[in-house]
């Protein structure tokens, strides 16, 4: 018959999907061939196992030995063709929902180290992300991250020139099924790795009413709601997103337990939190050009909330004013404004002239903080890995933290800081007083938080252990 051909496997395949009238139009474009590189086996323990669905997706013998097939517009050049076998650098495309400078903390600090030092070490690095204004390496697609969070999936065919797209939980589920789809009709395609900072079980935990000090807290009846709903919908986003992704890993052994349900460090890998250390002798000051603020036993850093139990903050300075009457608290990370019942309980209890509200700081501004107050508190119902801890130990700096989610995977009890039970703002209240009057101790413990910064925090492990997993799909 006229302009017939034999039907191939793969047309079988896509009519079965429904696809084939989808996969022929594709066909008729103008494509880039190339055939894939070949890469050599190896040897026993080179390279990390891969997810289980990375084993499952893997191409046939047969079918690597196929063209693979890039689409690009008429007349236009392959991208970046030249930057894959480059040294051998990979390149990394990054889904983050929020990003330096426009918000701070979190997982877009945990992005915008890893994309820098991508950067440094002459790999290619793009991140895609929500505010205002693009710049180097930085697309911002919208402003809203439910706008970003659907027009992710328009990334899908730029995403393909890619060695490794790294999406943050299910925060960009729908380019991930859009890869998903182009990889079922074209073949070939990055590979997806995961990384989930957070249980949203966890989460929704730390949303119920607590007791201090004789009274309950809790959260409007709307915000609770609102709060419950979107965790149970991250949850289904997370659930489908680690189905689909080549690779998934952790940022502390207890969110691999919440959320993976594992512990097997081959097939769920955990990669701490990583930080470049500070210059000798720099407290941030210099860098930012702030007015030095002046010293403070007692600091919290972080953003308010109820998951944050600010309000134990004003309870912990009540206490330690027994012992230390002359005991100052600074607040960095939110305003009277922002927590008006942490300033109405701070009035009540009489404490309002002895709280610094510095308001909200940039991650280069903290150190400058860090050097002149004492003690770090930290009161969290839950957290991942919070970033404050490790800076803090970085700086020296004796942290008191309540017992919860990441914060004993950083902070030995007694020997580098000190933990205590949950919404029991006189236990840690206790352990702040002892370190205010005891130098000898305050010394010791903040010592031994930097060297353990050192050995196990510092950025240069977290970039090796995640490029040695992008180079790892890659070659797979």
């Amino acid at each position: 018959m006229r302009g017939s051909r034999p039907r191939s496997r793969g047309d079988r395949g896509v009519r079965r999907t429904g696809l084939l009238p989808l996969a022929r139009l594709l066909d008729a474009l103008p494509v880039h061939v190339r055939r894939p590189p070949r890469h050599a086996a190896p040897g026993v323990g080179d390279q990390p196992p891969l997810h289980p669905a990375a084993r499952a997706g893997r191409p046939s013998p047969r079918r690597r030995q196929r063209l693979s097939v890039r689409l690009r517009r008429p007349g236009a050049q392959a991208p970046h063709a030249g930057d894959r076998g480059r040294l051998g650098g990979v390149r990394v495309l990054h889904f983050v929902p929020y990003f330096p400078p426009e918000r701070l903390g979190g997982v877009g600090e945990f992005v915008a180290g890893l994309h820098e030092g991508l950067l440094g070490k002459g790999h290619v690095s793009t991140v895609v992300t929500t505010g205002r204004r693009s710049g180097a390496g930085v697309h911002r697609i919208a402003r809203r991250p439910l706008v970003w969070f659907f027009k992710t999936s328009l990334w899908a065919r730029r995403g393909r020139t890619y060695d490794v797209v790294h999406l943050q939980a299910g925060e960009a589920l729908p380019v991930l099924l859009a890869l998903r789809l182009l990889r079922l009709l074209l073949g070939g395609g990055p590979k997806v790795l995961t990384t989930f900072h957070v249980s949203f079980v966890g989460i929704s935990a730390s949303f119920r009413p607590y007791a201090l000090g004789g009274r309950t807290f809790a959260d409007e009846t709307r915000a609770l709601v609102y709060r419950t709903l979107v965790s149970w919908l991250h949850r289904v986003l997370d659930r489908v997103t680690i189905i689909l992704s080549d690779q998934v890993n952790t940022i502390s052994r207890q969110s691999r337990a919440e959320v993976l349900g594992s512990d097997d460090d081959q097939l769920h890998p955990v990669i701490y939190y990583g930080l470049a250390d500070l210059d000798e002798g720099d407290d941030g000051s210099v860098a930012t050009g702030s007015v030095v603020p002046s010293p403070v036993e007692l600091l919290y850093a972080g953003s308010g909330g109820h998951r944050k139990r600010v309000a134990a903050l004003s309870f912990v300075l009540q206490e330690v004013r027994r012992s230390v009457p002359d005991a100052r608290l600074r607040i960095v990370g939110f305003t009277p404004q922002s927590e008006p019942r942490v300033a109405a309980l701070l009035a009540e209890l009489g404490l309002t002239e002895h709280v610094d509200f510095a308001g909200v700081k940039t991650s280069a501004q903290l150190p400058e903080f860090y050097a002149r107050a004492r003690v770090l508190v930290v009161p969290s119902a839950y957290e991942g890995l919070p970033f404050v801890i490790l800076e803090a130990m970085r700086s020296g700096l004796p942290v008191v933290a309540t017992r919860v989610s990441g914060h004993p995977e950083a902070i030995e009890d007694g020997v580098n800081g000190f933990l205590v039970d949950l919404d029991d703002p006189e236990q840690l209240a206790q352990r702040c007083v002892e370190l205010l009057q005891d130098d000898g101790l305050a010394e010791r413990l903040g010592r031994a938080a930097r060297e353990t910064f050192l050995q196990r925090f510092d950025i240069d492990r977290q970039l090796r252990r995640y490029i040695e997993i992008y180079q790892c799909l890659r070659g797979h």
